[in-house]
């Protein structure tokens, strides 16, 4: 059984749900850029969804980079500065993420 909880960050309202079981961090973000994102602390892999609804998936993002990003004061600039620089595969809807059980 996974253990769940939930944060809300109280400076931005980020609301982070942690997954024990599959070490996974999901946040929804107050952001006219980022929806979301969920980060999979085993295999450095970073899956963001944008307002508009595509979703990116980010392979061998370091943990640092994902911290400063989902900490950041501005998601949208914090994204741009500690994202970006990673290669982006758009994600289809009828396909999952490399992530396994």
């Amino acid at each position: 059984m996974a253990l769940n909880f939930n944060l809300i960050h109280e400076r931005t309202n980020l609301h982070i749900i942690y997954t024990m079981k599959k070490k996974t961090e999901f946040c929804i973000y107050d952001s006219s850029m980022v929806l979301s994102s969920t980060f999979n602390f085993e295999s450095s892999e970073l899956v963001v969804e944008f307002v508009g609804g595509s979703k990116y998936s980010y392979t061998n993002v370091e943990f640092v980079d994902y911290m400063a990003f989902s900490n950041g004061e501005s998601i949208g600039k914090s994204f741009n500065e500690f994202i970006r620089k990673y290669e982006g595969t758009k994600i289809q809807e009828n396909m999952e993420s490399t992530w396994k059980e």
